[in-house]
């Protein structure tokens, strides 16, 4: 009955959804998830909102929405100090930079790693997502190089599938 366990369910489950690539469904989960956020003012999860929403939109190449929700977390993360939330807005950005065809401005917002938390999945993320950008823009030998290390990182499904295709 606790809306924070509810939320935080909902979140779990859209984002293992979001992995999956079932967009549709993490949707459904996303819709719970802002039920509660905005049933019982819970603003600590709003950013936690915003990036499921971001990442579905990218999913689904729905990229004025992904930019809008991605703005969400800027916007609130405009005052903190550069944070989890913040650190998160910057993958999504890149992310979407990189489908809309803008690859050097994607770089530049992988220019530091400060994963706040230093998990090893959004070490790999950050490592996969500049390798990325690298590669399409021909600096093959850097690429492959973040791409094996970022497959040494972590065993997450991103960077696992990012570090096979290295460019070999």
């Amino acid at each position: 009955e606790d809306p924070r366990a509810r939320s935080s369910f909902a979140y779990t489950a859209a984002n293992l959804l979001i992995q999956r690539a079932d967009y549709r469904e993490a949707a459904d989960y996303a819709q719970l998830l802002r039920a509660e956020v905005s049933g019982f003012d819970l603003e600590f999860a709003r950013p936690f909102l915003y990036q499921c929403l971001a990442a579905i939109s990218l999913g689904m190449r729905e990229f004025g929405s992904a930019d809008r929700h991605i703005q969400e977390i800027e916007d609130s993360t405009r005052d903190a100090a550069e944070g989890l939330h913040a650190y998160n807005a910057r993958l999504l950005r890149s992310r979407l930079l990189v489908q809309t065809g803008q690859p050097v401005e994607a770089l530049g917002y992988l220019t530091r790693d400060e994963s706040p938390l230093r998990t090893r999945a959004w070490r790999a993320e950050y490592l996969t997502g500049r390798g990325l950008c690298l590669a399409i823009l021909g600096r093959l030998d850097e690429a492959a190089a973040l791409a094996a290390e970022a497959g040494r990182t972590s065993t997450d499904c991103e960077a696992q599938v990012l570090a096979v295709g290295r460019c070999t």
